[in-house]
């Protein structure tokens, strides 16, 4: 079925790392900190440029943590390019149940139709926790062979995700936001 597809293999009912998955890790897009519409085209720009690198490289299947910003984002150019290279598939890494149900409606939809797509999703953690979401983090690095990180330089998830990968041997590429002149929320 669709784990074959998928180039994933079942070992005791958990996924193992394959030398051709990836996950992101990256900034979030929160209500009080608006990113500028400015600032989300650079960041797209940056993931499709890392997206089609890793592509090339021969990377087929990417986790999506789902978060808000850079997950969702990175998640639908993954789909996009789906539609002209079927061997790519995506994978959906929910912390807990309902992480989405308190956001605004419109990330509300992009994230049920990303879900509605996906090649696969596993739900982490069984209910709310303030862990759930570190320990999605940790999944998602240990089922991947690259991470592709968008990242500012602050304390918070996403340095928690580079600094597990760098204990794993992960390979870390960062999404070149520099160059485009991004400069993080304030």
């Amino acid at each position: 079925m669709f784990l074959s597809d998928c180039c994933f293999y079942l070992l005791k009912d958990l996924l193992i790392r394959d030398p051709f998955q990836l996950v992101f890790s990256g900034l979030y897009f929160q209500k009080n900190i608006p990113f500028s519409q400015n600032n989300v085209k650079k960041m797209r720009i940056a993931l499709i440029l890392a997206i089609g690198q890793a592509i090339d490289r021969g990377f087929t299947t990417f986790i999506t943590g789902m978060a808000q910003g850079t997950d969702i984002w990175a998640a639908e150019i993954v789909l996009e390019k789906r539609r002209t290279n079927p061997a790519l598939k995506l994978i959906c890494a929910l912390p807990h149940p309902n992480f989405e149900k308190p956001w605004q409606a419109d990330w509300q939809a992009r994230f049920s139709e990303v879900l509605r797509t996906a090649d696969l999703q596993r739900t982490i953690w069984p209910v709310y926790a303030k862990s759930s979401y570190q320990k999605r983090n940790i999944w998602m690095v240990d089922h991947s062979a690259l991470l592709i990180a968008v990242f500012s330089g602050k304390a918070g998830g996403t340095l928690n995700t580079i600094h597990y990968a760098q204990q794993k041997h992960v390979e870390i590429m960062y999404a070149d936001m520099q160059s485009e002149g991004f400069h993080d929320p304030v």
